[in-house]
């Protein structure tokens, strides 16, 4: 039986290692974060964390 190699990511938004998420050009959002982003209405107070975050979208990607 193989072994499944587990790739984490740093999620852009909470700064986490996760195994699951997306890609957003170049930006890695977790699961977790996805879900609050998509439910956060924009008069919420964490809408503007979100979109100070999110504006990391057009960085280059970091490798290391």
């Amino acid at each position: 039986m193989r072994e499944e190699q587990l790739i984490y990511e740093t999620c852009g938004v909470c700064d986490c290692k996760r195994k699951h998420g997306i890609h957003l050009y170049n930006l890695f959002i977790c699961r977790d974060c996805e879900k609050e982003i998509i439910q956060t209405a924009p008069e919420d107070q964490q809408y503007h964390y979100f979109l100070k975050k999110l504006k990391n979208i057009t960085q280059t990607k970091q490798f290391s």
